[in-house]
């Protein structure tokens, strides 16, 4: 039985076939709540239900937690359970506090009741718990289903559910990112943020308005440690403090059993292989609050060293080939495992940024200055960065107050515009275009520059390197100059420049993370998927391995690309959703944490998923565009995605060859064909021949596909258009996939034959893509007709004229026929014989 479904259905299930349930889930889901959903299903299926406390039994728990030590001693007695044919249930809130006398007492009441039981419980009983539950585990047999943490469309839900109105995507996300999916402690980071005010209703959409270390996380820890013993929760605020840190570094602070048990509710993750074993606190904002209440306490005497923040450790043992397998089980391991290193990433990051800031703090220094700037800027911030911006000391090095600058200049273009901030610097230097100025021009250079007589090779003496002279903004220029190059079609020469074995030495670190993105993009763009994914994978693994944040994110999105290319759309998507775990990126990493929402927006575009689709590509059109470009046109792309959500096919089209036309014009040809690959419908003689001119000056083998495909579609020849989609990667190109298969079944109609089946589609296109379509059409044909529209529909269906729907419905013959045309059009239907085979 699927776990699949609803906790609460899938519960009832097992009760109707007489088994006993045990629903495994953490703290942080509210065991009463979960069991309230499966009394309410119970009941409405005949049912009656009674739920028990430790209050209802006579002696408690096993006294390990302050709740049970607020228990009043009672004497044993019977519970009274209904008894209606057997059709009663017993629910028991986290049976794991039982103790032996509760756990014979809770028996009996079951015997002597003929009731079934639901019970929750964080714990394995059979392995983790005491003798006593593990009996009752083994004579009872229950079934057991496991409550998975939320996912982002879970989450949006739950969010817009409890706000009672749309939410914007930084909030989902940071939300995802500080509860680890557990919707309890969403709800309390969210309830805290409403009262800091850091959280509320902008324009009609709720909204994260600062920084989410401003919000009071008292309430997560309540939550989290009501029902653990005072030891324990002295054994996380050390480890909270101390931050990610080996079992032999917490030996003195934690004893061994009683690490054991936090790691058993799952209020402590452990990360690598043995000896680079790792613990950190789980979730993020638990640890925050703890952290919070440890300041306001004297921790001073406490020894708690060095931690394991800054430490390679030893990475899980092949979590991408857990991402990678056929296997549905060892996917949901790798969405646990994934889960997991995001929260390690994330407590990292965050005793990273606190020592660097204590640093900064004390000594104003620009070095230290860059330093706390290159961690704080990796997410989103405004007022910390706006401290360290204004509070730094002047200093005579040259390279550090170039760096310095640059940072804020990209601080600041992030914010956009129409900031405050935003004014102040450009006021301050009308007379200095600054560090990116100076390496635009770079950009400009080689977007200008034409072919030379030799040919592309001689290009890169001619690129201005030297007129950034300073280290970083040198750095910049090179990441930009082969960006550049990446989207003008110049491959070679971009090769030549983000190659790691060809890479010069004064490149700086980051820099070289965001070449490595470069590199794996062109690798894709000259047909070398393989390589790209085997560089790609390799460097995600040590990232993951490291717990670098910007390394996953960059990383992340060349696997997720080339495992799209290769037609593995599900692992691609469940790889995106687990990197966007870790919240919004700030200035450092923005354009890729872009892309990752363009992938991630694409692949939940069904009928399942299609409001956090829309909510992502919002998110990504409301996004500042930066200075490093890493992301394709992404705002008009997000509105094109928004317009096709709608079934407002044309629009979309008219967009993506609007944005791909001022791409050519810039000289980012690689880039306009790329854009262009995105269009619906089949090109038009004037498109193709614009397409065409493009391709023809900068082939691309990936590209070349692609267009081999646009041009086989505006032939109109069937035998053309099928074998070059069979020889094309459509997996990239959703949309042209779709016009595909409209156009095989068309002319298969024309020609008096039946259209494509699930296994031709499958071949033509590929099954993971056949199969996203199908869903997808599912979804336009359920959500985008209006009620009036599924009535004509249903009644043409029928084999009915125009006229006499017209007359049924009391409405003029042309009223139908314009219903008939958009119906058609919003469904991608040739004609209305099609709407037969339409289920609405």
């Amino acid at each position: 039985m699927s776990d699949e479904l609803s906790p609460s259905i899938t519960a009832v299930r097992w009760l109707e076939s007489g088994r006993d349930v045990l629903i495994r889930c953490d703290d942080g889901f509210q065991g009463s709540a979960l069991l309230r959903q499966v009394a309410g299903v119970a009941e409405a299926q005949g049912f009656v239900t009674r739920q028990l406390d430790l209050d209802d039994m006579g002696n408690g728990t096993a006294g390990a937690t302050p709740r049970a030590a607020q228990r009043p001693g009672r004497a044993e007695r019977d519970i009274d359970v209904p008894r209606p044919g057997g059709r009663a249930v017993v629910l028991v809130e986290d049976l794991s506090e039982f103790s032996p006398g509760a756990v014979e007492q809770l028996s009996r009441t079951l015997r002597r009741g003929h009731a079934l039981l639901v019970a929750t419980t964080a714990l394995d009983l059979v392995r983790h718990g005491d003798p006593h539950l593990g009996r009752l585990v083994a004579s009872r047999g229950p079934a057991e289903i496991r409550v998975p943490a939320m996912g982002y469309s879970e989450m949006m839900a739950h969010v817009e559910e409890r706000l009672g109105g749309p939410v914007e995507a930084r909030l989902v996300s940071s939300l995802l990112a500080q509860s680890a999916g557990l919707p309890s402690v969403a709800a309390a980071v969210l309830d805290a943020g409403r009262v800091a005010d850091v959280i509320r209703l902008e324009d009609g959409v709720w909204s994260l308005t600062g920084d989410v270390s401003a919000i009071p996380l008292d309430p997560v820890a309540h939550l989290l440690c009501a029902r653990l013993s005072a030891s324990d929760v002295s054994g996380l605020v050390a480890l909270s403090v101390m931050g990610p840190a080996s079992p032999s570094e917490l030996s003195d602070l934690i004893p061994p059993e009683a690490l054991e048990r936090l790691v058993r509710r799952h209020r402590v993750i452990a990360h690598g292989r043995p000896p680079h074993t790792v613990m950190s606190v789980s979730p993020p904002a638990l640890a925050a609050a703890l952290r919070s209440r440890a300041v306001e306490s004297d921790t001073e005497g406490l020894d708690l060293g060095a931690g394991a923040a800054g430490d390679r450790i030893g990475g899980p043992p092949d979590l991408l080939g857990l991402l990678l397998s056929p296997d549905a089980e060892h996917r949901g391991e790798f969405r646990r495992r994934a889960l997991e290193i995001m929260t390690m990433v994330q407590d990292v990051s965050h005793r990273q940024e606190v020592e660097a800031r204590d640093r900064w703090r004390r000594s104003r220094s620009v070095e230290d200055a860059v330093d706390y700037l290159g961690i704080l800027l990796q997410r989103p911030t405004r007022e910390l960065a706006r401290e360290v911006f204004s509070s730094t000391r002047e200093h005579g090095d040259a390279g550090l107050t170039e760096r310095f600058r640059l940072l804020q200049v990209r601080w600041i273009k992030w914010l956009g515009e129409d900031t405050p901030e935003w004014e102040d610097f450009a006021a301050q230097n009308q007379d200095d275009d600054g560090p990116i100025e100076r390496v635009n021009a770079i950009v400009r250079a080689v977007l200008a520059s034409a072919p030379t007589p030799q040919g592309d090779a001689d290009l890169a003496s001619v690129i201005p390197l030297s007129a950034a002279a300073e280290e970083p903004t040198r750095s910049l220029g090179y990441v930009l100059e082969a960006t550049a190059l990446h989207e003008s079609g110049r491959f070679d020469l971009a090769l030549r420049l983000s190659d790691p074995a060809l890479r010069p030495e004064w490149v700086l670190g980051d820099m070289c993370t965001f070449l490595d993105g470069v590199y794996h993009k062109v690798l894709l763009a000259l047909g070398r998927v393989h390589e790209s994914f085997s560089a790609s994978r390799e460097r995600l693994a040590q990232a993951l391995d490291d717990l670098d944040q910007t390394g996953i994110r960059v990383y992340a999105v060349g696997l997720a690309q080339s495992l799209v290319a290769m037609g593995m759309n599900e692992a691609a998507g469940s790889l995106v959703f687990a990197v966007l775990r870790l919240g919004p990126a700030g200035p450092v990493g923005s354009g890729f944490y872009q892309h990752l929402l363009i992938l991630a927006a694409a692949h939940t575009m069904n009928d399942e998923s299609a409001g956090a689709s829309r909510l992502l590509a919002e998110e990504l059109e409301r996004l500042p565009v930066t200075h490093l470009r890493t992301v394709d046109a992404p705002r008009e792309m997000a509105r094109a995605h928004l317009s096709r959500l709608d079934a407002r096919d044309e629009e979309a089209d008219d967009l993506i060859w609007s944005e791909g036309e001022r791409l050519a014009r810039e000289g980012r040809l690689h880039n306009a064909l790329v854009v262009w690959s995105q269009l619906s419908a089949i090109p038009s003689p004037r498109q193709i021949e614009a397409i065409r001119a493009v391709a023809d000056v900068r082939p691309a083998p990936l590209m070349a596909r692609i267009v081999a495909v646009q041009e086989a579609l505006a032939g109109g020849d069937l035998a053309a258009v099928t074998d070059a989609a069979r020889d094309a990667p459509l997996s990239v190109s959703p949309p042209l996939a779709a016009a595909v298969l409209d156009f095989v079944d068309g002319e298969r109609r024309k020609r008096g034959e039946a259209p494509l089946g699930e296994r031709e589609r499958a071949d033509l296109v590929g099954e993971d893509l056949s199969q996203w379509l199908a869903t997808l059409t599912h979804h336009r044909r359920t959500t985008v007709l209006s009620g009036r529209e599924k009535e004509i529909v249903r009644l043409v269906a029928e084999g009915r004229s125009n006229q006499e729907v017209a007359t049924l419905l009391g409405v003029s013959r042309r009223t139908i026929e314009n219903h008939v045309h958009r119906s058609l059009k919003k469904l991608r239907l040739a004609g209305r014989d099609d709407f037969r085979s339409v289920q609405l």
